[in-house]
């Protein structure tokens, strides 16, 4: 009996608010790929804040639900990134969304990324509901370094953010490594929450080859056919603030026999945009790819790569154990910066610090990166651990008082 109930197919709400590049749209895609394989065989919804989550591939029985989007300032603050609407407005049209959506689904399992409250708080109503109604498991899921802990405690203290972890929230799952970075030492979390805490691992990527359509597999054809020679790639993440770095690649003495070839990200400015173009013009050697459904798919065939440090991209790296100089982003928040430190440490990477980023500096890199790939045992065991997590929850909610919803049918 418990294990039919368990057999169901669940209902999972996956939400990320994706204010400032795909990162968090990614990273719950990577892991409703590795749930939709579970024998449950879960509906699961993926809530994003990013227009561009319907240029990707789903796998089965996972739909995609966009809200309006929002946009992330270099100074951390939020303004609606296309209607014409104050922040207060906006947000209050994704929160009416985001409850009526999430309630008339009527999960399971919720699963929010980064921000506990949702990002302005868009999140509080329906956590309120779900936990009245006693019917949802709720998990919040995040990235193994937030800032530095001195900030995070300031900042989660004035958004009471360790409140909604306490009052809403079932587990926390910490997507890295314990041994590079622990959360729960660093930041002094309380022993409450500390008991929520599953630290899962870094998030292995190559599934994502896996969610290419036959459209991709041909874009990235045709980009490597351009390419036609071995070559070293830049990435810069969304590309919202990556105009410098892009720059001193572009000026950079190349290996030898290699091209340069650029990713810039889908919220680059457009006037960078085209000052690069500009000025890779004058350089035949350099290939600027606007946009990339599936990066991956470029940087496995790459040499090495130099490249900002968002976790995703850090992911990436890790998982196709590639040489790479890593120039973390330092504002508004110093998180690339200390994860990329915490691994070059550990020999897994290199780091520029962006204030010594100049032309000179990559090209010296370059020239001392010669040496072979270290046969370093770095453990990506991040999607399985997740799938079990889940699995367990589901177990656990079966041998409880905490029973399935009756839900109407939704048209």
């Amino acid at each position: 009996m418990v294990m039919q109930e368990v057999k169901k197919n669940p209902r999972v709400v996956m939400y990320s608010h994706d204010t400032m590049g795909l990162g968090h749209f990614r990273r719950n895609l990577l892991i409703a790929n590795e749930l939709s394989k579970s024998s449950v065989f879960p509906n699961i919804l993926l809530v994003s804040g990013a227009r561009e989550a319907e240029y990707f591939s789903l796998p089965q029985n996972v739909e995609c639900l966009t809200l309006p989007s929002l946009f992330k300032e270099k100074d951390g603050q939020y303004r609606s990134r296309r209607l014409d609407m104050s922040l207060s407005q906006i947000v209050e049209l994704r929160k009416k969304i985001l409850h009526s959506a999430i309630t008339s689904f009527e999960p399971e399992v919720l699963i929010v990324d980064g921000v506990p409250w949702g990002v302005e708080g868009e999140l509080i109503p329906t956590l309120a509901h779900l936990n009245a109604n006693k019917n949802t498991r709720c998990v919040f899921g995040i990235r193994d370094v937030w800032d530095e802990p001195g900030v995070i405690k300031k900042e989660w203290n004035k958004k009471n953010n360790f409140d909604a972890i306490r009052r809403y929230y079932d587990q926390i799952w910490i997507y890295g490594d314990k041994s590079v970075y622990d959360p729960v030492s660093e930041y002094g979390l309380s022993e409450e929450i500390k008991e929520k805490v599953r630290f899962t691992g870094y998030l292995y990527q190559k599934p994502r080859l896996g969610l290419m359509t036959f459209r991709d597999q041909l874009a990235v054809k045709e980009i490597l056919k351009t390419i036609d020679s071995p070559f070293v790639l830049c990435l810069l993440g969304s590309g919202q603030d990556g105009d410098n770095l892009a720059k001193a690649f572009i000026n950079s003495k190349l290996p030898p026999g290699h091209k340069g070839v650029i990713l810039t990200g889908p919220h680059m400015n457009p006037i960078s945009r085209e000052l690069l173009f500009r000025q890779a013009e004058k350089n035949p050697r350099i290939i600027i790819i606007e946009f990339c459904n599936e990066p991956t798919a470029i940087l496995q065939k790459a040499t090495c790569v130099v490249a900002m440090g968002g976790y995703n991209t850090i992911c990436e790296i890790l998982s196709f154990r590639k040489k790479a100089l890593i120039v973390p982003r330092v504002t508004p928040r110093k998180e690339q910066l200390i994860r990329a430190s915490r691994l070059q440490s550990k020999g897994y990477l290199d780091v520029l610090r962006p204030d010594k980023l100049d032309s000179h500096s990559i090209s010296k890199w370059f020239e001392s990166n010669q040496k072979p790939i270290l046969n370093y045992e770095f453990k990506m065991t991040g999607l399985s651990t997740i799938s079990n997590l889940f699995t367990n929850i589901l177990y656990e909610m079966s041998q409880s008082s905490l029973t399935y919803p009756r839900r109407n049918s939704i048209e």
